[in-house]
């Protein structure tokens, strides 16, 4: 389940360096970005991203460990994402991660 979101208007990397300074994302977590310029793009990379997840969580499993995993959403990408056909994808991808960054993104998002 998400512990937390940060939503800002920096750059990428601004918010992602954001969020390792206030600990939202942790050393220990595995980041995630989601970057589709379009609806097919997004609907391809949410997908691989859940298996990239889960692969982890194998891959961890068979380590001993839990993996925990950092999403980082550019606002273009967000409004895909968040489209009537790929919401409950998108929720359930986030839902999986411990943060949540959406960067890029404006009041109305």
């Amino acid at each position: 389940a998400v512990v937390s979101t940060q939503s800002t208007g920096d750059k990428q990397e601004t918010a992602i360096n954001i969020g390792y300074s206030c600990k939202l994302i942790k050393q220990t977590m595995e980041v995630f970005i989601l970057e589709g310029d379009d609806n097919d793009d997004v609907r391809v990379e949410i997908k691989e991203l859940k298996y990239k997840m889960k692969d982890s969580k194998k891959l961890g499993k068979q380590k001993g460990v839990d993996p925990e995993f950092a999403l980082v959403v550019a606002g273009s990408t967000l409004r895909f994402a968040l489209e009537e056909n790929l919401k409950e994808e998108f929720t359930k991808l986030a839902m999986q991660c411990g943060a949540v960054i959406c960067c890029r993104v404006t009041p109305l998002q």
